[in-house]
């Protein structure tokens, strides 16, 4: 999708003809910053389904805002690594203005182009406007994080960017047959994560509630179910969880 050019090209007009509607229904109303969670949204305490965006249209939306609007563009990476690439923009090929990364829940940062750093006041220690949660920095939890990043490098270093390309945790082809049952609405996965889109929202909490019993927590929001794995989980791991996730599936088909 990334090396389709009329497709592009369609989905910027789209955006650019939205985004001129939009501003121009009341008199000085202007767009200010573009935020987006990269590739995945929706994510577990946002209330919303989990969703994979089409990147295409995420870098067509990137195009306009920075290049046409002139606006900026933040990034939401709280799941470094979750899609095992270090930042999603090296899937756009294009790189946000602010971004803001986590490592689990020990520690974060946030980063932006010397522009929007120069326009906020920076330009010395003294100026500098650094927030930081105290939870955050703790000792404890910096050296979780190093101790995460490290692993993380490591795996890297095991070519974790297969061919170039993203390394799936879990197996397609067991992604696949989930959704041949009729309970299943749809079910894919990208990188370290598998979503499942169950037929109804009853239907997905009895699941859910099934599996916890049997000690499997998985994440939940409406009728989606979803397992997030760490980059070090093994196949073999990721194998065993998607195929208990299928036989409580089948024994609520019965």
């Amino acid at each position: 999708r990334m090396l389709s050019p009329r497709l592009l090209s369609e989905y910027k007009e789209l955006i650019e003809m939205q985004w001129m509607v939009y501003e121009h229904k009341e008199v000085n109303r202007k767009i200010s910053f573009v935020a987006m969670r990269p590739i995945v949204v929706g994510m577990s305490g946002s209330g919303g389904e989990m969703k994979f965006v089409d990147p295409l249209w995420q870098r067509a939306l990137m195009d306009v805002a920075q290049n046409v609007q002139n606006t900026p563009v933040i990034f939401d990476e709280t799941g470094l690594q979750d899609i095992t690439k270090t930042s999603c923009r090296r899937i756009l090929s294009q790189n946000p203005d602010i971004t803001a990364y986590s490592v689990g829940k020990y520690l974060s940062a946030t980063l932006a182009t010397r522009e929007v750093y120069n326009a906020c006041g920076g330009g010395g220690v003294d100026d500098e406007k650094i927030l930081i949660q105290g939870h955050v920095a703790s000792p404890s939890n910096c050296v979780a994080a190093l101790h995460t990043l490290e692993a993380y490098d490591n795996v890297i270093g095991q070519d974790l960017y297969k061919n170039g390309s993203l390394l799936m945790s879990f197996d397609e082809d067991q992604v696949r047959n989930l959704s041949q049952s009729p309970l299943v609405e749809t079910s894919f996965c990208l990188g370290t994560m598998l979503v499942i889109t169950l037929q109804s929202n009853d239907t997905a909490s009895k699941i859910v509630k099934k599996l916890g019993h049997l000690g499997l927590h998985v994440g939940s929001s409406g009728n989606d179910i979803y397992i997030t794995v760490s980059p070090m989980t093994s196949k073999q791991e990721c194998a065993r969880l998607t195929h208990q996730v299928g036989t409580v599936v089948e024994q609520y088909t019965e």
